[in-house]
Order: C-alpha cells, then structure tokens, then sequence
C-alpha cells in the first residue's frame, strides 16, 4: 500500500454496532468504536450571575402569591430578579432600564406578574440619591448661602 490509498468508509446500511473498513482491495468488518462523548456547552448565563452582580444595591419588591406556570427566573432570565415564594415578593435589585422592563413583561401574560413588574420599575426609578449627588447638593446650597451672604455684606456696607 502506498502513502493515501487507505480509506475508510462507514456504510449506512450497516448496524450500528459495526462499521466497514475498505483498504485497497481488503474489506474488513470491524466493530465500531463508540463516539467519542461531546461535551456539553457550558450555560450562557449562571443562574443567578446578573443577581449576583448587583449585590449591594437597592433591592425593591412587589407583591405576588405565585409565578406563572412555565416561568423559570432562576435559569432563563439574565436580569437580577428573584422571586420569594416564601415571601410571595417579586424582587430586583437596581435600576431597571426600560430594555428590562419590556423583557420581563414580555415573559408571560399572567395579570398579577405584570402588575409586579411594573410596580418594580416603577420602585426602582425612585432610588434614593447617592453620595455623590448628595455631597453636590450641599456643595451647591454651601455656595448659594455664601453668595446670599456675601450679597448681603456689599448691600448694608
């Protein structure tokens, strides 16, 4: 035999458990290997991850006695909401974006999950200011009460 001429062929028409191997003018029946196990793709999304990620920040809830049938928020939603049955709470963490909003209202028709998710949204645009907006706050009415004062000192001067 020369470098090439070998070919292997597997006949469709042949059981499962053998495969045909056809080298030059030799046909030999051998049993067939088994496939070599495929791994599985990991998950896109680790249940949990966006929970997990917004750790720390404002946590709103509305009211729910039960999720509809079919929805899984655990494994097929990448949003940070949870749901407590013990608790009947539909909960988020953070702000949600309207892109959010739309796709969680969108992941059932059931009345009492849709009034939960807009009573979210609507919670979670009310966030308190942070720091920084509070520490510009004061920086700004420092500044307008030295401005008045100062006013005040050139005017009865």
């Amino acid at each position: 035999m020369t470098f090439g001429s070998d070919v292997i062929v597997t006949l469709s028409g042949a059981p499962p458990q053998a495969s045909t191997v056809v080298a030059g003018n030799d046909s030999t029946v051998l049993p067939a290997q088994p496939a070599p196990a495929v791994p599985r793709a990991a998950p896109a999304t680790i249940p949990g991850a966006a929970w997990e990620k917004a750790v720390g920040k404002k946590e709103n809830s509305a009211r729910l006695e039960r999720l509809p049938e079919g929805l899984d928020l655990v494994s097929d939603v990448d949003e940070p909401v949870r749901y407590d049955a013990h608790r009947q709470l539909l909960l988020y963490r953070g702000f949600m974006c309207h892109g959010s909003y739309l796709y969680l209202r969108h992941l059932s028709s059931d009345l009492a999950y849709l009034s939960a998710v807009d009573q979210l949204y609507v919670a979670s645009a009310n966030q308190a200011p942070s720091r920084n907006a509070r520490g510009l706050l004061a920086g700004v009415g420092f500044f307008l009460v030295a401005l008045a004062s100062s006013g005040l000192w050139l005017w009865l001067r």
